[in-house]
């Protein structure tokens, strides 16, 4: 029976253009065969680090060791450059505090695997880290519920949500900075595939307590929602769904398949 192979192979950074020959041996019980391989070496070398931020929606939430060290190494080999990590999902907790119903701080926020995430993203030459930020951060009770506290949950734009909120990006920022990532190596991602109210409610609030952070989404069917949450956008991955498909009619243009909303300003990248 036929069977189709790709091989992939890495060649040394100073071999010389051109074309190589050889054989390969294919083996199987009862059997072996012996196939020649032209391969040919063109005159241009890739970079040692991607130039791209290359996501392939790898997730860590602790230390580096053992199997995850080895499933970032080859992530990384194969040019993957962006990591990503839930910050406020209560399995994988990154961050540990107490505060009370005003929204005091009754025990100082800590790092809890944050630190881990950032030494990993440093070891393996991670360009951007994503902070994916799910429900409870948008409630802003996981801090207290951690230990086991029953406070209610601090309703989103109250004083203390918001000074609560605050304390959480100046922790990140803090302990990013200690570990060498600037705030070009992190955002937040406050939704997953969703560019509605809620996103710009969270975007103007991240935008109010610290314009230096970087915000991230994967959403772009709806040109309209784009218009909206732009002033709280800086990184924008569309995903391979919502591109495959013309414009709308409503101030997109097709490009090789590729939707380019004439809505995004200039400081937006994809």
């Amino acid at each position: 029976q036929t069977r189709q192979m790709w091989l992939a192979t890495r060649l040394p950074a100073m071999a010389r253009p051109g074309l190589y020959r050889g054989t390969l041996t294919c083996s199987w019980p009862g059997g072996s065969q012996q196939v020649t391989v032209h391969l040919r070496l063109w005159n241009f070398r890739l970079p040692d680090q991607s130039p791209l931020a290359v996501c392939c929606w790898l997730n860590i939430y602790g230390p580096a060791t053992g199997a995850s060290a080895r499933m970032l190494e080859d992530y990384h080999q194969h040019y993957g450059n962006v990591l990503g990590t839930v910050l406020d999902q209560r399995s994988h907790l990154m961050l540990d505090g107490i505060y009370d119903e005003s929204g005091q701080l009754d025990q100082p926020i800590r790092s809890v695997h944050l630190r881990d995430i950032a030494k990993a993203a440093r070891r393996f030459n991670m360009r951007r880290l994503l902070l994916g930020c799910t429900y409870h951060f948008r409630r802003m009770d996981w801090l207290g519920a951690a230990r086991g506290s029953k406070l209610s949950r601090l309703e989103f734009g109250s004083p203390g949500y918001t000074r609560i909120a605050g304390a959480v990006l100046d922790k990140i920022a803090r302990i990013f900075a200690e570990e060498g990532l600037g705030y070009d190596r992190w955002m937040m991602y406050p939704y997953d595939e969703y560019l509605g109210p809620e996103f710009v409610k969270v975007g103007k609030l991240i935008r109010s307590l610290n314009p230096k952070v970087q915000i991230f989404s994967d959403k772009s069917d709806d040109i309209h929602e784009m218009r909206a949450a732009a002033p709280y956008l800086d990184v924008w991955c569309p995903h391979v769904a919502q591109i495959m498909s013309d414009t709308d009619g409503e101030g997109g243009s097709s490009v090789s398949g590729c939707l380019v909303p004439a809505c995004c300003p200039d400081h937006v990248r994809h």
